[in-house]
């Protein structure tokens, strides 16, 4: 009853296929759609050709799969908007934070992407370093934490006592040490000698007068944990007797007061000597020998 009756071609849809059950658009025949990887069929997948020469139903279209907003990790950022078919999201974070996963996922045929989602995980720096004979507190070694140094007493810190852990997971600066505390060189001592070359914590220096010179001052010093000496720099004075009174009835040239030097009295015309010494010498404890010149007439 029907012979004869055909359909036109039904039509394939964009990113889709159609193939027919017969070679020909009679009817009866079927024709069945379907779509390329990577996107989905909306509307039947069959149409039949009908006694009234036109197909069942209507065209079936081919529609790009898409998947679901992955998200922004967080301390991270993504670029890419489009979660098509084939397209893909790249991810990064932040100053101080480091990738944990896949940096770029992309939508599948699945409408899964390609891989979970990052993380952003923050940047851990290795232990600190201690010094020798010193210490170090670093409660965190998380970015941008800070490990404060310390040396025991008697040393100093030589370089940064606060290091911070940065993005390149190194701390800051370079490893400090701590050095034995110096006092530095005293210096000489004027009419004297000083023995000592060390400046260290409780290493001493020693003075000691030359002959005839007195000394000012402790005769020995010792180096601090506070980096200062115990004490100040002696001082030397040359040893001098004291002016020898104005004897009466007799006559004194002005004597030289230093050790060894000679002090000569004379009785004054007229004037005999009863008592003391007319010569008289500066003694090495600063001194005169003898006594008092006595002139009697």
């Amino acid at each position: 009853m029907f012979l004869g009756v055909t359909c036109g071609f039904p039509g394939s849809p964009s990113k889709g296929h159609v193939s027919l059950s017969g070679s020909k658009h009679y009817y009866g025949v079927t024709a069945k759609y379907t779509c390329l990887t990577g996107y989905s069929l909306r509307g039947s997948s069959t149409r039949v050709c009908q006694n009234s020469g036109k197909w069942s139903s209507s065209l079936p279209t081919c529609q790009i799969k898409t998947c679901g907003n992955p998200g922004i990790p967080t301390h991270g950022s993504a670029q890419g908007s489009n979660f098509e078919y084939g397209r893909s999201v790249v991810f990064a974070c932040q100053t101080g934070y480091r990738l944990n996963g896949h940096s770029t996922l992309t939508c599948g045929a699945n409408s899964k992407w390609s891989h979970t989602r990052p993380t952003c995980q923050i940047v851990m720096c290795p232990a600190p370093q201690t010094p020798s004979n010193g210490a170090v507190s670093a409660p965190s070694r998380s970015y941008q934490s800070v490990a404060s140094f310390s040396c025991k007493s008697g040393y100093v810190i030589k370089g940064s006592s606060r290091r911070a852990c940065q993005a390149n997971t190194q701390w800051s600066g370079s490893q400090p040490t701590c050095n034995p505390v110096s006092c530095g060189n005293p210096g000489s001592l004027t009419n004297g000698v000083k023995q000592g070359s060390t400046y260290t914590l409780n290493n001493k220096v020693f003075f000691k007068c030359q002959p005839g010179y007195t000394l000012n001052g402790a005769t020995e010093i010792t180096c601090q944990s506070s980096g200062f000496w115990s004490g100040s720099k002696p001082s030397c004075s040359e040893i001098l007797c004291p002016n020898l009174p104005p004897p009466s009835n007799a006559y004194a040239a002005t004597c030289d007061r230093r050790i060894n030097s000679v002090c000569e009295t004379t009785c004054n015309d007229g004037y005999v000597v009863s008592a003391g010494s007319e010569r008289r010498e500066c003694l090495s404890d600063g001194t005169w020998a003898g006594s008092a010149l006595g002139c009697t007439g």
